[in-house]
């Protein structure tokens, strides 16, 4: 069976109350073998905790949502990238980790597609 990850974004910028920018893209990333979703906690406080690609070997693409601000690495990098949601594509992702400082537990939603 194939898979595939379709992603909408849109982003609204305000001054105040008034939109004064927008953008939306939509990304149909298509063909991977296998699909993954799952739901993790992170404790404040958490180091270079290994996130799971549940049975993923490979993962080429992946949107993740998180309640707090983490910081993730990907295939062994030194530098964290800070976010509340990540979104990659036509990646090759073997390995990541999350550190949580936010000072609250992090409730993160995974979908990720791969090999």
């Amino acid at each position: 069976m194939a898979y595939s990850l379709d992603l909408v974004t849109r982003f609204t910028v305000k001054s105040g109350s008034v939109p004064v920018m927008y953008n939306t893209n939509d990304i149909a990333d298509e063909a991977h073998d296998e699909a993954q979703m799952q739901y993790m906690e992170v404790a404040n406080g958490a180091t270079d905790l290994a996130v799971p690609l549940g049975g993923l070997t490979t993962v080429e693409a992946l949107s993740i949502v998180s309640d707090q601000s983490v910081s993730f690495k990907i295939n062994g990098g030194s530098v964290g990238i800070p976010c509340k949601s990540l979104t990659i594509t036509g990646a090759a992702i073997t390995a990541m980790t999350i550190s949580n400082a936010s000072g609250q537990i992090a409730n993160l939603k995974m979908a990720m597609v791969g090999t």
